[in-house]
């Protein structure tokens, strides 16, 4: 019996370490990123809560933050083919200010996270978070704001930069000072089944 209560303790232990460091790792330090994958038509597109769409190597094993769901392709066409046909797609803005040129990246192909390529990043909070809404929502408010059967919707800026390592770059990241609302729709129908 005390065998069984060391190993809970241990467990208990264990779990408490790891909720306090997965703060001090995502609370503190930067937003926690989403997956969310639209599966109502016959294109099943993953979008992220930080200008990627789409899964690289370095997503593989994640999780849909909507329904759980283990994702394993990032643009599967159609639904249940094991077919993906797109590896990593990113929105890149780029504007003047003053004389100097500034790009903000969803993901820079050669130089990722670990050494801070991307500026987009999650707003804080409830906004920063991939929400779902849709006219099939048998709540009426909800129903009315959808656009489609699953509208995907988060909020993300390049504003974040003590989360970007000025390494890659070999000068101070400056940022455009861009909010971005992310809005993606996808149908059941069959005309319009593999469009998102």
């Amino acid at each position: 019996m005390s065998n069984h209560r060391g190993i809970f303790l241990t467990s208990i232990i264990c779990i408490f370490i790891a909720c306090i460091t997965a703060h001090q790792a995502l609370g503190t330090e930067k937003p926690c990123l989403g997956f969310a994958r639209h599966n109502v038509s016959t294109l099943g597109l993953v979008v992220k809560n930080d200008g990627k769409f789409s899964l690289s190597p370095y997503d593989m094993g994640v999780f849909d933050c909507l329904t759980g769901e283990r994702l394993s392709m990032g643009a599967e066409y159609p639904i249940g083919s094991t077919i993906d046909h797109l590896y990593r797609m990113s929105l890149w803005v780029g504007g003047v200010q003053g004389k100097d040129t500034l790009v903000s990246t969803g993901s820079n192909r050669w130089v990722g996270w670990a050494w801070g390529g991307e500026e987009f990043q999650p707003l804080e909070g409830a906004d920063g978070q991939i929400r779902m809404r849709s006219v099939l929502d048998p709540e009426e408010a909800v129903a009315k704001l959808a656009v489609s059967e699953e509208d995907f919707f988060t909020m993300y800026s390049d504003t974040a930069v003590k989360h970007v390592n000025d390494y890659p770059f070999g000068y101070p990241v400056r940022p455009l000072e861009l909010e971005i609302t992310q809005e993606s729709y996808a149908w059941s129908y069959g005309y319009a089944g593999g469009l998102i």
